[in-house]
């Protein structure tokens, strides 16, 4: 049970991650209508995630030692996916609005990168070794699932402050229900430390810099790493703006949505295919 409670933790987290992140760009005429923002300025806003990733990915692992691990990691990215909601429901006039989106858009992707820096080690703390490849499939699917609920919550929601505001409501009783448990529920623990399934504290990780340098020369992973690195990164700043890109071109905005649902569930099918 308490395994399937930390998978769903972080599954619920990475994708109501992914959802705040698309809360504008499939909105854009509403949000246009609504603040006077212009086209770029919408969907400038999209690409907080990629520019965060570039910078953040390689601190992304000491900065999960910092914080105590895995389990620690996702209580802090709920907290940050729901400070990055409430900044944006602040009131204020036109501009104060879109400096308070990018700084929610921020936060929200310092969330993203950590809680994405992590989904194999909470496989491997929560499930036994057969099942952890297809258990890191299915909550890296989740944040792919999140970003089809981003479009879907855009196509039914046209009330651009409305879809702030639930935003911000869901995101908050998420980290509430994650948070307050674990302050107050104290596990035993256990006689033996292989014994636990959820052990407190993650195993000493190598050093990041001594890890770094070996990977460094490593020819196989390098090749790995750019080529993942170079589509995964190219298709997450086209999905951010998915919505304005297709509008210039004619498309109607709930047709937009329906195709970002379509690639958000087709990529976390193939995710959970892959891991299976």
């Amino acid at each position: 049970m308490e395994a399937c409670l930390e998978l769903t933790a972080y599954a619920a987290t990475s994708a109501l991650s992914a959802a705040l992140w698309l809360a504008y760009a499939p909105s854009a005429k509403a949000v246009e209508r609504r603040f006077g923002w212009s086209p770029s300025q919408v969907a400038a806003l999209g690409l907080w995630p990629p520019v965060v990733a570039l910078v953040g990915a390689p601190l992304a692992p000491r900065i999960v030692d910092r914080l105590g691990g895995a389990r620690q990691t996702t209580t802090c990215c709920a907290l940050l996916v729901a400070i990055a909601a409430a900044v944006r429901v602040v009131p204020g006039d036109a501009s104060l609005r879109l400096g308070l989106a990018h700084a929610g858009g921020a936060v929200n992707a310092v969330a993203g990168v950590l809680i994405l820096s992590t989904p194999a080690v909470v496989s491997r703390l929560s499930v036994s070794p057969p099942r952890r490849v297809a258990a890191t499939s299915c909550l890296l699917a989740a944040n792919n699932l999140g970003a089809a609920l981003g479009f879907v919550v855009a196509a039914a929601v046209q009330n651009i402050d409305r879809l702030l505001w639930y935003e911000f409501f869901v995101a908050a009783a998420a980290f509430f229900c994650l948070a307050l448990p674990r302050h107050y529920v104290r596990r035993a623990a256990p006689a033996d430390a292989d014994e636990a399934l959820l052990p407190p504290e993650s195993p000493e990780p190598p050093k990041a810099c001594c890890l770094c340098g070996e990977l460094a020369t490593a020819r196989s992973y390098l090749l790995l790493a750019w080529g993942y690195g170079l589509a995964a990164g190219s298709f997450t700043g086209w999905q951010g703006v998915l919505t304005p890109i297709l509008e210039q071109r004619g498309w109607a905005p709930r047709r937009c949505d329906a195709l970002g649902v379509a690639i958000g569930v087709a990529m976390a099918v193939a995710q959970v295919a892959s891991g299976a």
